[in-house]
């Protein structure tokens, strides 16, 4: 349980960084192939499929669309304004920001080591596994390699060799 504390505490420290991630030029939509009941799909950016259902940063959630999670909450974001909603299901938790007008998706989180990324990466994999399926790093912050895509950044913490934590971001507020 520790080491999940760890995990989530040095992926909170991302939102700082992956404000500062996004390295597509201007106005160029950026999309990644992933796979959705056998039929290739395209998502803007990098994004997760959880549920049958793509979770992609700065798109909108529709919590209609997931069974009850196992916890939520929700805090006033005075960074942004609006509110930040916490949905924590047992694989994944999802950070959806509503100012009002929309709820959008800020942030997902890969919690269980049973869940790939539609690339085939997940909790445990080794650095070169990593490479071999992102490429070259955008971005290096000790253990936190980015990886940055249309309006999203892709955040893989590190610990001794292997992936300790995976973190999708919208990185244009």
């Amino acid at each position: 349980m520790t080491k999940l504390l760890r995990v989530m505490l040095a992926m909170g420290i991302l939102l700082g960084l992956c404000a500062c991630a996004n390295n597509a030029p201007p106005n160029e939509p950026a999309t990644q192939n992933s796979e959705i009941n056998g039929e290739q799909d395209s998502l803007p950016g990098y994004g997760f499929v959880f549920q049958g259902v793509e979770l992609v940063p700065g798109e909108p959630f529709a919590a209609e669309d997931f069974p009850e999670p196992q916890y939520s909450y929700t805090q006033t974001n005075s960074v942004l304004g609006g509110y930040d909603t916490f949905y924590n299901y047992v694989d994944v938790e999802i950070t959806v920001h509503d100012d009002g007008k929309s709820a959008v998706i800020r942030r997902v989180i890969v919690i269980s080591p049973d869940l790939k990324t539609p690339e085939g990466l997940s909790l445990g994999d080794s650095l070169e596994q990593v490479t071999k399926l992102y490429g070259d790093i955008n971005t290096k912050d000790g253990d936190i390699w980015l990886f940055s895509k249309g309006k999203t950044a892709l955040a893989v913490l590190t610990q001794d060799g292997f992936v300790a934590g995976i973190e999708y971001r919208f990185t244009n507020s």
